[in-house]
């Protein structure tokens, strides 16, 4: 019986553990862009502050960032941090891979093997659906993910090639960012005014 509860403990400390953790990384998130509202030339306008802490990806923008004649519409994507990959398929869905328990003990099994392929990844896909920017004409579409995904693909648009996609990167009219990269590209683009 005291197994069966310490289990039960321990499970809902996990879940805890896991809530704060992502409440944090989410909180500092927020914070790093009211400071950008501080900086002279960037304007924050309509800021959701409880979209901040919605799981998945936000369905509206939680807020629109100008900067000189430049809008930015940003939406958050929760990259699941360095344990999982994201794989862009199109503009309208993308599948997320958690690595499992499992791949560590074949990779592991692999390496002791000294075989050739140390890449033996086992990967759970769930997909995720992204909904349709409501923007305006002159408002850049920014998918900002925090906490950052360990990997980022996406399906080149002709479809023959997969592309590993890096922060400031264009892939199917978003570009793509991570809370310190967005941060340092609007106060880049705040001092070249």
């Amino acid at each position: 019986m005291k197994v069966i509860e310490f289990i039960i403990l321990l499970s809902v400390l996990i879940v805890i553990f896991r809530l704060i953790k992502f409440a944090v990384k989410r909180l500092s998130l927020l914070i790093s862009i009211i400071k950008l509202g501080a900086i002279e030339g960037v304007r924050i306008e309509c800021v959701r502050y409880l979209y901040f802490f919605a799981p998945g990806i936000t369905e509206a923008p939680v807020c629109k960032i100008t900067v000189g004649e430049k809008n930015y519409s940003v939406k958050l994507f929760h990259g699941k941090g360095h344990t999982h990959a994201v794989h862009i398929v199109n503009a309208e869905y993308a599948s997320l891979f958690m690595k499992s328990a499992g791949a560590v003990k074949v990779r592991r099994f692999v390496r002791s093997m000294r075989a050739v392929h140390e890449e033996a990844r086992v990967y759970f896909p769930k997909t995720v659906f992204i909904p349709k920017w409501e923007t305006e004409s002159d408002e850049i579409p920014v998918l900002l993910f925090n906490p950052a995904p360990r990997e980022l693909t996406y399906v080149s648009p002709e479809r023959t090639s997969i592309n590993v996609a890096f922060t400031g990167d264009e892939v199917y009219g978003m570009k793509i960012y991570t809370r310190t990269t967005f941060s340092n590209f609007i106060d880049r683009s705040s001092r070249s005014l």
